[in-house]
């Protein structure tokens, strides 16, 4: 996704199954200038948490890689204008049905969009699969060649 973040208590995506099952990974932005990856697949928890930095109001592009079949997931972020960035691992328990359901830029499904969190998406792609590190490295370059001027 390439997108703006500003600080605060506030999810950004929600992925969970079309019938609710207590399991989902959804991105939170903090008052601590994190941004926060959180997997629960199993109804009974426990919340697996990973988090890289991210300033409040930072342009950005932010990759998310969830592999159930290999219990990880990952965060990987670059700032607008730098060929470098964070990344963070973990690992992840799943089980359950396949995700289906996705709510963008509000806390819950029934939610509504009164609250304007100053978050801003401006393009999302999502695959089906877990891409390669190679085409992961592909698409950044993409967007940050779409949307920011290049570093030097």
């Amino acid at each position: 996704a390439v997108l703006r973040l500003e600080a605060g208590e506030d999810r950004l995506f929600r992925l969970q199954a079309p019938v609710w099952d207590g399991c989902y990974v959804h991105f939170t932005t903090g008052y601590d200038s994190k941004l926060s990856a959180t997997s629960r697949g199993k109804s009974t928890g426990p919340d697996e948490r990973i988090s890289v930095p991210w300033p409040s109001g930072q342009l950005g592009i932010l990759a998310y890689l969830w592999n159930p079949a290999a219990k990880t997931h990952t965060l990987v972020t670059q700032p607008a204008g730098s060929l470098t960035g964070a990344t963070a691992s973990g690992a992840i328990q799943f089980e359950g049905q396949p995700f289906g359901m996705s709510a963008i830029g509000k806390r819950g499904f029934g939610d509504s969009f009164d609250a304007n969190s100053g978050n801003i998406l401006f393009e999302m792609v999502i695959y089906d699969r877990v891409i390669s590190a190679q085409d992961l490295k592909t698409l950044m370059e993409s967007l940050s060649g779409r949307y920011f001027v290049p570093a030097k």
